[in-house]
């Protein structure tokens, strides 16, 4: 897909969306990687009549822009894409949106485009990979609330991965994405606060869906559901949930189907828990199958932290709360160990199991 056809294909998101009378589009923001030409400076120029001002953050390159409505940057001097700083600090400056923007994220580059966004009140993010080309964002959330809106597609050949951190009080997520043939998203997500979150994506021939959640909560009620749908020959479905919970009601609902005439695809879910007392965790894995050459497999589980374990690790010489919290770091390290900057999440968890565990 060409640069003015993926424009074009935003033209029509914006489409749907209400008109300039309503104030929560009135002044969107549009982020958009393209290469600056002419043609796609035009196409832009249409859309911002209908939308108001906003950015075009380019490649690089010198474009002529003559339209008032349109700000052309630079792509290095406006978002730390190239992980140049694990300073939380720096990045938010570089990347942060403000409530009811919407921001699109397009790549037709062969190298990866890699961004980090801190994100504040709810936001759209529209993530079109062109054929053949790697994303690879990361969206922090913090504050009382938040919430994320994701449209993903990955053209043919393409290669989208997401890292959802969410440290906000209350927070809404939600994501749909469309994996092209021989592509792959993997979206990773982490909970800590109140949360509902509802997803699905939908897999072509030939592609992958990978779906990785981490719930540590204390107090909250969390509410996930996930839906991978294999659509075509030889689809890939992954779901992988583990959470943790003090006097919490965590819901966790993870589903797999593979459609009719989807021969030689997989699937396969994983939901486990471990209540730290007063929760009510609930790991529901659901899977539908209309195809025979097929391999499918899901497992549940929830339970105490193991005294068995705790008291080996005492033998040892570790403290007992160390050893708790060892034990529960080892229950999401899998999980953990999928996230970019997972030293970062890291940092986060060790916070989070802290509390629970009375730091």
């Amino acid at each position: 897909m060409k640069y003015i056809e993926i424009i074009k294909e935003l033209e029509k998101k914006i489409d749907s969306l209400p008109q300039e009378s309503d104030p929560l589009y009135s002044k969107n923001i549009i982020r958009l990687d393209v290469s600056g030409s002419a043609d796609s400076l035009k196409e832009l120029s249409k859309i911002a009549e209908k939308i108001g001002n906003f950015d075009l953050i380019s490649n690089g390159k010198e474009v002529e822009n003559n339209n008032k409505r349109i700000k052309v940057y630079n792509l290095e001097d406006n978002i730390d894409y190239k992980f140049l700083t694990e300073d939380r600090n720096v990045y938010i400056a570089k990347a942060k949106l403000n409530t009811g923007k919407i921001m699109l994220i397009s790549s037709g580059k062969k190298e990866e485009l890699r961004l980090r966004l801190m994100l504040n009140g709810y936001n759209q993010i529209i993530i079109l990979a062109e054929e053949g080309s790697k994303i690879a964002i990361e969206e922090f959330f913090e504050g009382e609330e938040a919430g994320i809106i994701n449209e993903i597609n990955a053209k043919e050949g393409s290669d989208i991965k997401i890292d959802i951190i969410n440290e906000a009080n209350k927070s809404l997520s939600f994501y749909t994405g469309a994996a092209g043939n021989n592509s792959r998203i993997e979206i990773n997500s982490f909970f800590v606060g109140e949360a509902k979150s509802n997803n699905k994506i939908i897999c072509s021939q030939n592609s992958s869906a990978h779906i990785n959640n981490i719930i540590v909560a204390q107090s909250k009620n969390v509410d996930i559901t996930d839906y991978i749908i294999n659509a075509s020959q030889n689809a890939k479905a992954f779901i992988s949930a583990r959470a943790i919970g003090k006097n919490a009601t965590i819901f966790i609902k993870e589903n797999s189907i593979i459609e009719k005439g989807a021969n030689g695809s997989e699937a396969n879910i994983i939901a486990k828990g471990i209540n730290m007392g007063g929760s009510k965790i609930e790991a529901i894995p659901a899977m539908t199958t209309n195809e025979n050459d097929v391999k499918a497999a899901h497992s549940a589980d929830v339970a105490p932290l193991s005294n068995t374990f705790i008291e080996y690790l005492m033998s040892r010489g570790i403290s007992p709360k160390d050893s708790r919290k060892l034990l529960l770091k080892g229950f999401v390290y899998e999980n953990m160990n999928a996230f970019q900057s997972k030293d970062l999440l890291e940092s986060i968890i060790d916070n989070h199991l802290g509390k629970i565990l009375g730091d």
